[in-house]
């Protein structure tokens, strides 16, 4: 009895927690994952605490290529040219691997209670889907967001919805929402699964996510395929089995499977309705053409990233350049105004990038050692109902949607796909070094929860000084600060630091600071903007010049006042001529286009300075910058008129 107890403490904790990272945010937020070490931690302990006797093996395959790429990751991280970020992800995707264990065991467990756990693992995925919908509801019509993204939203930020991430954590719920439709025993329970199913499925489209709908037709596929299969398996035809539906009192299934795509299309089209008393809604058709807010760069920039994540990775092909580096290091090969991005928009190639080849492989061969065998007894099994083909429909799906836009980094989607992944790991013929297993997992968990730990209280402290920041309150937020400064995750708190006392004119201590976010992260062009901008009020025009330079080699695309720095620095040697005059033209094409919301930023005041340079520069083109200046005015004067004329939301 104490066993079970101590079991089941951990199964509370991790619904609890998936409960949480699914309707706060989708586990966005930094607090989702240290939460996520902390319970997969004690879930782990409490494992193997209770279990002397009777230990589940996992295969051998999928525990040494999970442990590898845990191993890998940490030996990119400590390696890493950008080691003010990517601790998070260690921590995330560490604990996650462990969880993927603990799951795997916890379905072989020869309890009564196994299978049901199983199943209320798919029970809450489908309700806090359906929940999450609801909500997403409220937020599409009622906010200027012009696309669904459920609870996948920040409300502090206007930019923070994330409509692609949702549409992945629909990809994965949707098959637990069947199962249990088709498990529902009384008529009242169908009739509701069945309205919950089309929800969801309405929901998907009104994220207006191409790459989800893809993935979608790929799992209808794959789901035709199984039912086909189980059918082949009964020897029973198609109309055999409508016929045995009939009279077994299925009708009402007959109907769900009909009028859910119906209920999908209403969904979608009533609540676009209901939008439309208080916001413009999103015409299909532009976005089908590409031709929506954010133009062609969604595809474009797509298979730039991918391009630059393979370039990148040649140059680092063994421990990768760290994790959350492609942030930072990209912008060196970058090809167009603002086309950056947090990630290469491709699962495998955002870790050959970040953390190597190797790691890569390891993740490949993980996900195919649970995969393929559980791919190839579903070919022979009887039924497509079962958890195991729904979560693996629902697991290949987000794997899709992966390979055109990663969104594993939201802990509301990661953590059920890897409970039903791990789910799928259940081999019961496994055999393996259990006590190797044991010892090795206990320690790098201990690892991981001591560093989260010890972190947690830096956290807390560097993100008060960001709030007195914020507030005006320099020296409360230096004195946070200062006692933070020993965080191995530290981000961007050293580079605020530095500003403050820049601003304090303490020029020694601004420069301490700066060198020591340099010596962590030499990939963030700010730091080096920030050098410049320093040795010009210490009046050392020569370093300030060569500090612009190097940020400019990042920057010119992201930032005109690194631009404008330089050329005002320069001294009469400036870039080539060509090359400025085209990185104008193009700065001037993105404002008029808004890609990536550039009117709306500080850009748009810096590019007027930039052409009052330029006509200083090259007089006999000054009409000509004129004419751009002009043009560039009107246009974001207009893209402001309109976003200052929006109705606010009215719910925040």
């Amino acid at each position: 009895m104490q066993r079970m107890r101590a079991v089941s403490l951990a199964d509370l904790a991790l619904v609890l927690l998936l409960t949480f990272s699914v309707l706060w945010k989708g586990g966005k937020s930094l607090e989702a994952t240290w939460l996520l070490v902390l319970v997969v931690g004690f879930c782990v302990f409490r494992f193997w605490q209770s279990r002397s006797k009777e230990q589940p093996a996992v295969s051998p395959l999928v525990w040494w290529s999970a442990m590898g790429f845990v191993c890998l990751s940490v030996v990119s991280f400590v390696t890493s040219s950008t080691q003010n970020y990517g601790l998070d992800e260690v921590l995330r995707e560490g604990s996650l691997m462990l969880l993927l264990f603990w799951c795997a065991r916890r379905a072989l467990l020869k309890e009564k209670m196994q299978e049901s756990f199983v199943e209320l693992c798919l029970w809450i995925v489908a309700m806090l889907a359906i929940l999450a919908a609801e909500i997403g509801v409220l937020v599409y019509v009622f906010q200027p967001v012009n696309r669904m993204v459920g609870t996948f939203f920040d409300f502090r930020f206007q930019t923070d919805y994330w409509p692609n991430a949702w549409a992945q954590f629909l990809l994965l719920a949707w098959p637990a929402a069947i199962w249990r439709l088709h498990h529902a025993r009384a008529t009242p329970a169908k009739l509701a699964w069945i309205l919950g199913a089309g929800f969801l499925f309405g929901s998907l489209l009104l994220s207006y996510s191409r790459g989800a709908l893809i993935a979608l037709a790929g799992q209808l596929v794959l789901f035709s395929i199984f039912l086909l299969m189980a059918y082949v398996r009964q020897r029973a035809s198609v109309l055999t089995r409508i016929r045995h539906w009939f009279h077994h009192g299925s009708r009402v299934m007959i109907f769900g499977y009909i009028i859910i795509p119906v209920l999908a299309v209403g969904i979608f089209s009533g609540v676009n309705i209901l939008r439309s008393s208080f916001f413009d809604i999103q015409d299909v058709s532009d976005k089908l053409a590409f031709t929506a807010s954010e133009g062609t760069s969604s595809k474009t920039e797509r298979v730039q990233f991918w391009q630059q994540a393979t370039q990148l990775t040649l140059q680092k092909p063994l421990t990768g350049w760290g994790p959350y580096s492609f942030r930072f290091v990209q912008p060196r090969v970058q090809q167009g105004v603002l086309a950056t991005s947090d990630h290469p928009h491709n699962v495998l190639l955002k870790l050959s990038m970040e953390r190597g080849i190797l790691a890569a492989i390891l993740f490949l061969l993980l996900l195919c050692a649970i995969v393929l065998p559980a791919l190839r007894k579903q070919f022979h099994a009887k039924s497509a109902f079962d958890p195991r083909p729904l979560m693996l429909i629902g697991v290949l799906g987000v794997l899709a949607h992966n390979m055109i836009d990663y969104n594993l980094q939201f802990v509301g989607i990661a953590l059920p796909f890897m409970i039903f992944l791990g789910f799928l790991a259940a081999n019961p013929d496994a055999a393996s070094s259990q006590k190797l297993h044991v010892r090795a997992e206990i320690l790098v968990m201990s690892v991981l929860m001591i560093v989260a730990v010890l972190e947690a209280r830096l956290l807390v402290l560097s993100s008060l000084g960001r709030h007195a920041q914020a507030a005006g309150q320099t020296q409360e937020a230096l004195a946070w600060y200062e006692l933070s400064e020993r965080s191995w995750f530290p981000r961007d708190m050293e580079l605020s630091r530095a500003q403050l006392l820049l601003d304090e004119k303490k020029f020694q201590e601004s420069g301490l600071a700066l060198e020591r976010y340099r010596h962590k992260n030499a990939e963030d062009y700010r730091v080096y903007k920030e050098l410049g901008v320093l040795a010009q009020h210490m009046d050392q025009p020569e370093d300030a010049d060569n500090f612009y330079r190097t940020a400019y080699a990042s920057a010119k695309y992201n930032d005109v006042s690194v631009v404008n720095a330089l050329l005002n620095l320069s001294g009469g040697t400036y870039p080539a001529e060509n090359e400025v005059i085209t990185l104008a033209k193009q700065y001037r094409d993105a404002l008029l286009m808004n890609a990536h919301f550039i009117a709306l930023s500080p850009n748009a005041e810096s590019f007027d300075l930039l052409m009052d340079l330029l006509m200083n520069i090259y007089p006999q083109q000054a009409a000509d910058f004129k004419a751009m200046e002009s043009e560039v005015n009107a246009h974001v004067l207009k893209e402001r008129s309109a976003i200052t004329a929006r109705q606010p939301g009215f719910l925040w």
